[in-house]
């Protein structure tokens, strides 16, 4: 549940010696674009009482919103146009003490220092702003400069000051293999006709197309 559309993608291989074996064929689909979550907490009473109330605006900008193509045969999203915009969040619930913002499917796209996405959050007529993270930590283990990888799932936690400190704090951030497919992989059959009414379709396209030749 979020904002964007995500792009799920898999591939198997089978030669003609398997094809009578694997009927359905059997494969995983794994997630090539990339998801983050922003989890908003304050430890001033009044601001964390006012995130509570829900009159939360989210904005992260200078992001790319939009793939420019997809390959069908690896899998591999791009975004060669660098324009940037802006997104807003206004779903987002509060829960264990913080703001959690609805999901965002983002293309896959690196960042440098000078151009790293920035967050504003509008609690109220008080609006806090900063830069994100200029890395992230993959799993617990591997740290490098912050991207929005596919696949994965990037948590931010950014905290708030007061009213009269409006910057953003962030926590480092995390990012996990984002992974809610079901435990069972997807079976799909080869293609072919199989029942009357498929039988019927190809054969009033083929007769359609000779009419136009």
């Amino acid at each position: 549940v979020g904002t964007g559309n995500d792009i799920l993608w898999g591939q198997l291989v089978v030669s003609k010696q398997q094809g009578e074996i694997l009927n359905p064929l059997h494969f995983e689909l794994e997630h090539k674009m990339s998801k983050v979550t922003f989890v908003i907490f304050s430890e001033n009473p009044t601001v964390q009482s006012s995130l509570e109330q829900g009159n939360v605006t989210v904005t992260l900008s200078n992001v790319i919103l939009e793939s420019t193509s997809f390959n069908r045969l690896t899998g591999v999203v791009s975004t060669t146009n660098k324009e940037t915009s802006s997104v807003n969040d206004f779903g987002g619930e509060f829960r264990d003490g913080s703001y959690i913002t609805k999901a965002w499917i983002f293309p896959p796209q690196e960042f440098g220092d000078e151009n790293r996405p920035k967050l504003s959050v509008q609690v109220g007529n008080v609006t806090y702003t900063g830069p994100l993270n200029a890395s992230m930590q993959i799993e617990n283990s591997i740290t490098k400069p912050l991207e929005f990888l596919a696949g994965y799932h990037l948590i931010i936690e950014a905290e708030l000051g007061n009213f009269n400190d409006r910057n953003i704090y962030f926590e480092p951030v995390l990012v996990e293999k984002w992974n809610v497919l079901p435990d069972k992989d997807l079976s799909v059959g080869q293609v072919g006709i199989r029942t009357t009414e498929e039988l019927k379709a190809v054969s009033y396209t083929h007769l359609r197309a000779h009419e136009t030749l």
